[in-house]
């Protein structure tokens, strides 16, 4: 397997973003040699959008109050509210890597062909307890996503992530290297399941997320995708470097998700994933012919990606250094973490998009793990899809 940093998908990542759209706030010209991670040949120019209040999440608790904290039920598993909103509100995705010879329950890693191979990504004992997370093999993802789509909308760590379900699921073993000499692209790509595909629109800016999301459902021909995963931080730190006006993007973005356009195609708290949008009298064919979703009566579970822990010793230029830090970065993070993305959701109370936290899981695997300073070994990406795949098991069970 390739070494992590450039070469991880078979190609140099400056950061990826999403695909700029028409009308979007941000423009990208790309001159000089391919580098590697974030360079002064991404010329980028950011017109933020103006911003708007924080918007209304669906049937969200007031303001002024905290849901209480769920009470463990006496039966354990998945169909119980407060294990649901405990898990896909980040319990789900804790874990840690540990040696081989000590790895019971690996999910990710030891790959001696790959950076940090002696190691493996372990899903910590509760997360395995309460939200049942395991090792999900590529038969049962398949099974899970036939007829479906996976859309991954963000920068290059969101790429990464991309890639490592196309590592996972993909029809063709190799499409995760995406050999190719264009940076910042879309993709899509046949997934194992019947009928699946995995598409990734590149979006370099929160900014650029909230346009490809609206895209994605507004044609009410097109069925929106079963999961959605979007990230993007790196170029908000390295172009703009300021977190008051990537807060007011992840509102207007909380917006979208919130809008009477995207919000009845949404996976809210306590909701399975077929026929919930026909309600308790009506069928999946109801909900669908309501506009809700498409044929089946899927709804959206979407996702988040914090930003990778950066390494500055291993940029190159100054200015990377400078503002690219690992402080910075859990600045951003914490603005992510504070933004309508993540309130509560009411009845349950987890949280509108389920969290996927690249930083601790870059962070604990170290420097050691990374050739560039910002995009790591495989396997870190590999744990993501991991996380990934468990919450939509966890979302989806009856």
């Amino acid at each position: 397997m390739a070494r992590g940093g450039s070469n991880v998908c078979g190609f140099s990542l400056p950061t990826v973003c999403f695909v700029l759209l028409s009308g979007l706030a941000v423009s990208v010209t790309r001159g000089g040699r391919p580098r590697v991670g974030l360079g002064e040949s991404d010329v980028v120019e950011v017109e933020p959008s103006p911003a708007r209040p924080s918007p209304p999440s669906p049937v969200r608790p007031d303001r002024g109050s905290t849901p209480p904290a769920p009470t463990d039920p006496p039966e354990r598993g998945l169909n119980v509210g407060s294990h649901r909103a405990r898990c896909l509100s980040g319990d789900l995705g804790r874990g840690d890597w540990v040696a081989c010879d000590r790895a019971a329950h690996a999910v990710a890693g030891c790959d001696p062909a790959g950076v940090g191979g002696d190691r493996a990504w372990e899903f910590s004992p509760e997360a395995r307890e309460r939200c049942e997370a395991s090792k999900i093999d590529r038969d049962e993802l398949a099974s899970m996503l036939a007829g479906e789509t996976v859309a991954v909308v963000g920068d290059s760590a969101a790429r990464m992530v991309y890639a490592a379900i196309l590592r996972f699921v993909a029809k063709d073993p190799d499409a995760w290297r995406l050999d190719t000499s264009q940076k910042h692209r879309d993709w899509t790509h046949p997934l194992a399941a019947n009928g699946a595909v995995a598409k990734f629109a590149w979006a370099p800016f929160a900014q650029n997320v909230t346009s490809r999301v609206r895209d994605l459902f507004e044609d009410d021909g097109r069925r929106p995708p079963a999961a959605l995963v979007m990230g993007a931080a790196l170029w908000h730190e390295l172009h703009v470097d300021d977190a008051g006006e990537y807060g007011a993007a992840l509102a207007n973005l909380a917006a979208e998700l919130a809008s009477p356009n995207s919000a009845g195609k949404m996976l809210g708290a306590g909701e399975s994933r077929r026929g919930a949008l026909a309600g308790a009298e009506g069928g999946a064919e109801e909900g669908a012919e309501g506009g809700g979703a498409g044929k089946s009566g899927t709804r959206t579970v979407a996702f988040w990606l914090t930003p990778s822990r950066t390494v500055p010793a291993k940029f190159a230029d100054g200015r990377k250094r400078a503002r690219m830090t690992p402080e910075n970065g859990d600045a951003f993070a914490r603005v992510a973490a504070s933004s309508p993305l993540f309130e509560r959701v009411a009845p349950t109370g987890r949280t509108f998009v389920v969290p996927v936290d690249l930083g601790a899981i870059t962070a604990s695997c170290g420097e050691e793990c990374t050739e560039d300073g910002i995009h790591y070994a495989p396997a870190s990406y590999d744990a993501a899809a991991q996380i990934i795949a468990n919450a939509l098991r966890a979302a989806w069970t009856e």
